[in-house]
């Protein structure tokens, strides 16, 4: 007969959803540098989840849960960041961590040996996946990530700032970070790491816009239909124009074209910008995010990415929504296409 404890444990593991790590990991990545929850990670890829153990804490992240997954060019050209969007959140204490923020150097390299037999690898994987693999650390790590967890990896459109990068530098909460405008929303990292769909924002407001002439900086304040309200400030002034066309080009509704600034400030949206106050994000998105997800097939048609053409924060070398970079991406680009579409990143057939 079973004792009070083997009892209490069976039934835990059978109403709890308990992963448990058994045999070997297909992959391992060690020490890889996670931004959010910020620490070095030894990086476990199993079948069916992710594995990230640090010193102090260990999740198991189940891949059914990893609902995004974004390659961003960092504005330093020296680095990208990988984010991994999951439902539910990963939680640390009384934290929780919808978006998980990974940092690559571009240069690092990584010689991989799978864990797969031939016949998973032709199989399950049909033939996407190499047993031994070999490029940048950030590639082979993207290119498994992919055909593992079984998602798209979506990389910045077509928008360039005025510095001809992909994204704008500006502060969230009194973090410096970069804010990313996206095919379908924006995306800013690092710290707190938010995704903000299109279709969920009720209108902007460009504030400091008519500001003294010494004043080089403005702010761009979104407000969401559910009445949260996210603050984007000391953006450089000449960023106005392409973020002004950029909004426009999405039909997203802005309340001022450049006026004095409204007095809205830190209140936009209720939200008073405090360190402390923060508004719960995963909450109040994680229905859209379904609706999203039932809609992407038939929204948007994603490109396929060639091993190599990874995502760089020059416009001119990353896949763009019209094609697939280089030679035939730049002659695809001439013809514009009514429907626009995010840029998927995946692998090349032979790796």
């Amino acid at each position: 007969d079973d004792v009070p404890a083997d009892l209490f444990q069976k039934n835990v593991m059978k109403y709890a959803d308990v992963i448990k790590a058994t045999g070997d990991s297909i992959v391992k990545f060690e020490q890889v540098n996670i931004q959010t929850p910020r620490g070095r990670y030894d990086v476990d890829m199993y079948p069916t989840f992710l594995r990230l153990h640090g010193k102090s804490y260990d999740y198991k992240i189940p891949y059914r849960t990893m609902i995004k997954l974004f390659l961003l060019p960092h504005n330093d050209q020296r680095s990208v960041y990988f984010v991994i969007t999951t439902d539910p959140p990963i939680r640390q204490g009384q934290t929780r961590y919808p978006h998980i923020v990974i940092q690559f150097i571009k240069d690092d390299w990584s010689d991989l040996t799978l864990e797969l037999d031939d016949e998973t690898l032709a199989t399950k994987y049909e033939g996407k996946l190499q047993k031994e693999m070999a490029g940048p650390t950030y590639e082979m790590f993207s290119k498994v990530m992919k055909f593992v967890v079984g998602q798209k990896i979506f990389v910045p459109g077509n928008f360039v700032s005025s510095r001809n990068t992909q994204a704008i530098t500006c502060s969230h909460k009194a973090n410096s970070g970069y804010l990313y405008p996206l095919e379908r929303g924006f995306m800013f990292v690092v710290k707190p790491p938010v995704y903000i769909r299109f279709d969920e924002i009720s209108a902007v407001n460009f504030s400091r816009v008519a500001s003294v002439a010494q004043v080089r900086s403005f702010d761009l304040e979104i407000e969401t239909k559910s009445g949260v309200g996210y603050n984007f400030v000391s953006i450089e002034k000449k960023e106005y124009t392409k973020l002004f066309d950029f909004l426009k080009s999405k039909k997203i509704r802005i309340q001022n074209t450049g006026g004095e600034d409204d007095g809205m400030g830190d209140d936009f949206g209720g939200n008073s910008g405090s360190d402390n106050e923060m508004p719960d994000h995963y909450l109040e998105k994680m229905k859209a995010e379904a609706n999203e997800r039932d809609s992407d097939d038939s929204e948007s048609e994603d490109e396929d990415f060639v091993a190599g053409e990874t995502p760089d924060s020059s416009p001119s070398s990353s896949p763009s929504e019209d094609g697939e970079g280089g030679g035939e991406g730049k002659k695809k680009k001439l013809k514009k296409k009514k429907v626009v579409k995010e840029t998927e990143i995946r692998s090349s057939e032979g790796g």
